[in-house]
């Protein structure tokens, strides 16, 4: 019972350091997921399908690039492993707080969009705690959803601006 309360507060207070990341990264970068959130929102099967790819590539590359600096004892290797898990690291970042926008959106549409993030962060995050299902199906298809959201918010054009 013990183990079961530690794991519950743990994810608890895991889901309260999160929302405050979803936050700031939304205070701090507005135009970047905007970008991400409307590339979501206009295609989600291309935004899954460049996330899945890019999200396996960068975590096997850095990965791979990891165990071997490690199996062969050269650490010019870790350098590199570095550099592709930190691009994943940030791309998922930005793509989960563009996938919380899109969901504060869609469930709290008339809230504030401090609100929204917020209860919208705290929805996935319960949502993706619940046994198997989302673990193994909620948060890959939010994390991978997120991410090609992230790289196609950079490929689209800015909107032309009205004179």
């Amino acid at each position: 019972m013990a183990e079961g309360l530690r794991l519950l507060i743990i994810g608890l207070l895991s889901a309260a350091g999160l929302t405050g990341l979803f936050l700031a990264l939304g205070a701090l970068f507005p135009t970047v997921l905007r970008r991400s959130v409307e590339a979501i929102d206009d295609t989600p099967g291309r935004a899954f399908g460049v996330g899945l790819a890019n999200g396996v590539f960068l975590a096997a590359v850095g990965v791979g690039l990891s165990s071997l600096a490690e199996g062969s004892g050269l650490g010019l290797f870790r350098i590199p492993a570095l550099i592709f898990l930190s691009l994943l690291t940030v791309a998922l970042a930005f793509g989960l707080t563009a996938a919380v926008q899109l969901v504060g959106q869609r469930l709290f549409p008339t809230a504030s969009p401090v609100r929204q993030r917020v209860w919208s962060s705290l929805v996935l995050a319960l949502g993706t705690l619940t046994p198997l299902v989302g673990w193994f199906g909620l948060f890959p298809y939010v994390a991978a959803l997120g991410i090609g959201g992230f790289i196609l918010g950079w490929l689209r054009r800015p909107a032309p601006v009205a004179e």
